[in-house]
């Protein structure tokens, strides 16, 4: 029933992918990003889980068929095991740990901060939830950014309302075709993994911005909105621009949802310009939920243990 039903959304949602997805930045071209109604979903993931090797792969194409409907994060664990795992991504995990004690699992999906989702079965619920979402949010043309290439350096002036008490404006920047560290331990030798939060960058209501890199950030912003970044052509990145409710007073307010999110992604689509592959793709994820519907109840531990007891 779930197949079925996963099935109908993604035959209901046509792709949107030119909107937010671009092969390139044409040298001494802008190029404008204004939020819509997009969903924040961000999943905990791990290079050693196993489930998480299964389903991760076809997340960018899913993530390409919605279009401007999702904005999609992968947060990797520094549990000493996870190969791809960066600061920025364990300062994310902390912010959602701080409301979800039970978030420990791999692989678990938070749509909008709501209580993780958790499993290689739950797809279908995590798309159920954003189109919820995205039918009662409001676009959001006051947030975004411009986006201009001057030879081997983008630059960006971001477009937010002003920060109010209580809240934060967060920029992330993601990586992709990210190899892991030699200490990793993986699931399928020779991955690649998409959508890694390599770089977190936060402004609060006082103006001051606050930043979680490994090393020297390739992202500087200035407290004008004004930002840069050194960046090689042949280097897919996304960024990711989102109002939310700032991290100390997240567990004190009444809910976790962003007030809004716009992703611009520097990489190849997954999908063909022009191409409609929805009815493939439905039947491929029908024969997934078959999978699912007869999975062993025992799921693999590398899927589903805590990191920290690894």
């Amino acid at each position: 029933m779930l197949a079925v039903m996963l099935v109908l959304m993604l035959l209901g949602s046509a792709p949107q992918a030119a909107a937010l997805r671009v092969d390139a930045l044409i040298d001494g071209e802008d190029l404008t990003v204004e939020g819509r109604t997009t969903v924040l979903v961000e999943e905990m993931t791990a290079t050693w889980c196993s489930t998480c090797a299964d389903i991760d792969p076809y997340l960018a194409e899913v993530a390409d068929r919605h279009g401007s409907r999702l904005a999609l994060v992968s947060l990797h664990p520094q549990d000493g095991q996870d190969g791809v795992a960066t600061n920025a991504s364990e300062a994310r995990l902390d912010r959602w740990r701080s409301v979800h004690d039970d978030l420990g699992q791999t692989p678990a999906f938070l749509v909008e901060g709501e209580p993780p989702l958790v499993g290689p079965e739950v797809w279908p619920d995590v798309t159920r939830r954003m189109l919820e979402l995205e039918s009662s949010r409001s676009a959001r043309p006051d947030l975004g950014f411009v986006a201009t290439r001057d030879g081997s350096t983008v630059h960006l002036e971001l477009t937010a309302p002003e920060v109010t008490e209580g809240k934060q404006l967060t920029l992330m920047v993601l990586a992709h075709d990210q190899r892991p560290a030699s200490f990793g331990v993986e699931a399928v030798k020779g991955s690649t993994y998409d959508r890694v939060l390599v770089e977190l960058h936060t402004l609060d209501s006082a103006g001051m911005w606050s930043h979680v890199c490994d090393a020297n950030c390739a992202l500087q912003v200035d407290a004008n909105l004004h930002a840069s970044m050194a960046w090689d052509e042949q280097i897919p990145f996304s960024l990711m621009l989102v109002d939310e409710i700032a991290d100390a007073n997240l567990s004190n307010s009444t809910t976790t949802h962003s007030a809004g999110a716009v992703e611009l992604a520097v990489r190849p689509s997954s999908v063909a310009t022009g191409a409609d592959y929805r009815w493939a793709l439905a039947a491929a994820m029908l024969a997934g939920g078959v999978a699912v519907a007869v999975w062993p109840k025992n799921v693999s531990e590398s899927g589903r243990k805590n990191s920290e007891e690894e």
